[in-house]
């Protein structure tokens, strides 16, 4: 069972939704984005997806396609979406509950 299975089993037990929040990876900055990133888990979301930011976001909706311009614009590459993801899952996985 991964991870998000036991959040997804938690919720269902506990009768509600889950809370994902959703950010591009990048956003506003990298810094920016590690800082909200460890907003979002010490603020109690269930699960945080880090989005990877592309040129074209036409389907996920002007918010969102901002974002990831803006990410884009500040030089966010391949490399460092995974450095950012690495980094935040070691500071921040012990962040989460146990289930």
């Amino acid at each position: 069972m991964t991870q998000l299975d036991s959040v997804m089993a938690k919720v269902r037990a506990e009768n509600r939704a889950a809370l994902i929040a959703y950010i591009p990876a990048g956003f506003p900055s990298q810094q920016g984005c590690a800082k909200a990133i460890q907003a979002l888990a010490a603020a109690g979301v269930d699960a945080i997806e880090i989005g990877f930011p592309y040129s074209d976001p036409v389907m996920d909706g002007p918010v969102i396609q901002e974002a990831a311009e803006i990410s884009l614009k500040g030089g966010t590459n391949a490399a460092d979406v995974f450095a950012n993801f690495i980094e935040r899952w070691n500071k921040c996985r012990r962040c989460f509950r146990s289930t």
